[in-house]
Order: structure tokens, then C-alpha cells, then sequence
């Protein structure tokens, strides 16, 4: 599925009325990632250029569990609000393409497992775009605080 072209500009538009002011206000929340860990944001952002909405939940789920240095341990708060975040970004796509998956109903339990695929298949590629919106805006946001920080030392 290839998004229409109101997708997108419905997509540009919520990127830069809303995803910027959360990317903003979700790296005030949790401090600006140095140089030393800046691949995991880049990292994260080649994912949502190549890979899929579930890749990113995968790569989120390893960041999270993975057992941290006592020196990065914030880099394990910071991958589980984002996990928060990416799930408020769920919900904000499902509701402005009024997509549900939850919202299906299903005859046996293989159905209700597989839902409706091609419904399930719209909401991920937009919810990839939307997450990697989100993602640019952090990094730029990051890259900014980082550089603000710097130069105010």
C-alpha cells in the first residue's frame, strides 16, 4: 500500500503541528543524547527508512531490555518513554485516518490474530511515517540542545 497523497500531506501537516512540539518537549523531558550515543537515534531513524513498523518496535524492545552500563542507564529511560510516546503516536494516527485495529471484530481466534490485513497494513505504513517524523524532529531537536548546550558553557 502506497499512501495517497492527502495521507501525506495530512502527515506533513500533524509533523509539524504537533510530532515537532513533542519531539521538543520529549527531549526537554529527557536531557539531549551526547555525541557517545547519538547512533542509537540514527540508528533508529535508518529503521524507519528501511524497515517496518514492527522493526522499530523490535529495535525499541531490545534498547529497553538490554542491560545498560551504569553510565547510559538513561539511554534505558529514554527508549521506554519513547515506547510511550510512539504509543500516543498509535493513537493520534489511528484517529486522524480513523484506522483502528482494536475496533475489528473477528469470527475464530485466527482471525481476530490476523485482523483485518489490509487495514493493519495501512495503519503501519502510516504509523512508520509518522514515527519517523517524530524521530527527525527528535534528532534535529537533539542536535540543537546539544550544540545550545555547548556553546553556553
Amino acid at each position: 500500500m502506497v499512501p495517497t497523497e492527502e495521507q501525506l500531506r495530512k502527515i506533513h501537516f500533524l509533523s509539524d503541528t504537533k510530532l515537532y512540539d513533542q519531539a521538543v518537549t520529549f527531549i526537554r523531558q529527557f536531557r539531549p543524547i551526547p555525541n557517545s550515543q547519538i547512533s542509537h537515534i540514527n540508528g533508529l531513524l535508518n529503521i524507519t527508512k528501511v524497515g517496518g513498523y514492527y522493526d522499530v518496535l523490535s529495535f525499541m524492545e531490545k534498547k529497553k531490555t538490554r542491560p545498560w552500563p551504569e553510565k547510559s542507564k538513561y539511554m534505558q529511560k529514554f527508549y521506554i518513554g519513547l515506547a510511550e510516546k510512539i504509543e500516543e503516536i498509535k493513537k493520534l494516527t489511528e484517529q486522524e485516518f480513523y484506522l483502528s485495529i482494536s475496533g475489528v471484530q473477528a469470527e475464530t481466534p485466527q482471525e481476530e490474530q490476523q485482523g483485518d490485513t489490509s487495514q493493519q497494513d495501512e495503519l503501519n505504513i502510516l504509523l512508520l511515517l509518522m514515527i519517523r517524523e517524530f524521530i527527525q524532529h527528535l534528532a534535529a531537536e537533539n542536535g540543537y540542545r546539544r550544540e545550545t548546550q555547548w556553546h553556553n558553557r
